[in-house]
């Protein structure tokens, strides 16, 4: 693969991360589900297999985490 088909693979790699964090937020403050029941919304809205919907479920749920300071 060449750089710029690495560079363009990363770029929608990253657009899709964020779809899917601002599509789970929108869910969570629909209050639609609760979020541990979250991955068959993800994966109708984007046509993702579970295992990948799950993936990104667990990553959003990171993004609450804080840093120990």
């Amino acid at each position: 693969m060449k750089n710029s088909e690495k560079l363009k693979h990363y770029e929608e790699l990253t657009k899709e991360i964020a779809d899917v964090m601002a599509f789970c937020e929108v869910l969570r403050l629909s209050g639609k589900t609760n979020m541990l029941g979250a991955v068959p919304y993800i994966q109708e809205e984007f046509g993702m297999k579970s295992s990948k919907a799950r993936n990104y479920l667990i990553l959003y749920f990171e993004s609450f985490k804080t840093s120990k300071s």
